[in-house]
């Protein structure tokens, strides 16, 4: 949905926008790469202090 907002084609036939789109993509994987990161270090610390919350 979101790229057919983007990208057009010109009365030539000429794709517009295709870049803008490539821009979008790459800072989408970006984002979700340090999301994945952020939830990861999250998820390590929380079973960390459950383990040794089991410890005590």
């Amino acid at each position: 949905f979101l790229a057919g907002s983007i990208v057009a084609q010109s009365p030539d036939g000429k794709l517009i926008g295709y870049d803008t789109l490539g821009y979008v993509v790459i800072m989408c994987i970006v984002v979700s790469l340090l999301l994945m990161h952020w939830i990861a270090k999250y998820v390590k610390n929380k079973s960390r202090a459950t383990v040794h919350a089991m410890k005590l």
